[in-house]
């Protein structure tokens, strides 16, 4: 598959999984300095982007603080008041992930680099398509998630007083959830196809990962857990500065940083496990003028 085919009806080969996973891993950890490049601006834009969604919602919170409430009560009753501030800045959390990953998926796939850290914070159309494509992807990972709730909670009614029915609720559940993996991950091809302004869609990744699902998604998962983990330490050792400080602004970049280098690894997964399912290859790089 090249720019100028169309996407193959089915995928050209079967996904191996340990190459895949150490491909992405190299990726990152042997072009660092690269990583670093890539980085540096989203990281940087990410901070007031975090105090602004701090802002959003610091006078809604201390109300609720204010009337006593805590634990789950005081989080139910915030997720009800300030649903509208949370959504935008959410919606606005997303513009420094889709310019790494844009930039990163580039690199992976065409050999580009940034000339400068600033360059990456630059969006062109492609970065717009990205970016409404995510927010598509999120609405139908939340749709997905919702669907599988109902009938997770259906089912859970039905078992209710059945002999066994609190033994059989967890394992389904998890079944379900996994189901909602598997969709998101068959959907993924589709974001390295438009870092590189490929004319492809979800319809086109479900075609591509086709009896390679399950295999793409271990794949993800060997690479998003590890590096997880790390986030999640990073955050429990930095993530109590609540108030806005100089330790916040430190504390925010920092946590960018970890989350974008764990991001790198999922989407030189993704890219990784592209190429090697739509068969898709670069196209040839322009040649100087010839000389007379």
């Amino acid at each position: 598959m090249n720019q100028s085919a169309a996407p193959p009806p089915q995928p050209v080969r079967e996904l191996p999984i340990a190459e895949t996973i150490s491909a992405a891993y190299k990726s990152v950890f042997e072009n660092f300095a690269v990583w670093l490049r890539i980085m540096l601006g989203p990281a940087i834009l990410s901070v007031p982007i975090a105090y602004f969604g701090q802002m959003l919602v610091a006078e809604e919170q201390a109300k609720l603080t204010e009337m006593g409430l805590e634990g789950p009560e005081l989080t139910t009753a915030f997720m009800s008041a300030a649903w509208a501030e949370l959504l935008l800045a959410n919606l606005v959390s997303f513009v420094p992930y889709v310019l790494f990953a844009v930039a990163w998926h580039r690199f992976l796939l065409l050999g580009e680099k940034p000339a400068s850290p600033l360059t990456v914070l630059f969006p062109v159309a492609r970065h717009f398509r990205f970016y409404l494509y995510t927010l598509l992807l999120v609405l139908v990972i939340g749709v997905a998630a919702a669907l599988v709730g109902t009938v997770g909670a259906l089912i859970a009614a039905l078992l209710s007083g059945a002999a066994g029915s609190n033994v059989l609720q967890a394992p389904l559940f998890l079944l379900l959830f996994m189901v909602t993996l598997y969709v998101t991950a068959r959907l993924q091809f589709t974001f390295p196809a438009l870092a590189v302004d490929e004319n492809y869609g979800f319809g086109d990744s479900w075609r591509n990962t086709r009896g390679q699902g399950w295999r793409f998604l271990l794949a993800l998962s060997c690479c998003f857990l590890p590096p997880l983990f790390f986030s999640l330490f990073m955050t429990l050792i930095l993530g109590g500065a609540a108030d806005v400080s100089l330790l916040f602004f430190i504390n925010s970049f920092v946590l960018a940083a970890v989350g974008l280098l764990t991001t790198a690894i999922v989407i030189s997964a993704i890219s990784v496990a592209f190429r090697t399912c739509t068969g898709w290859i670069p196209p040839p790089a322009p040649q100087p003028p010839a000389t007379v």
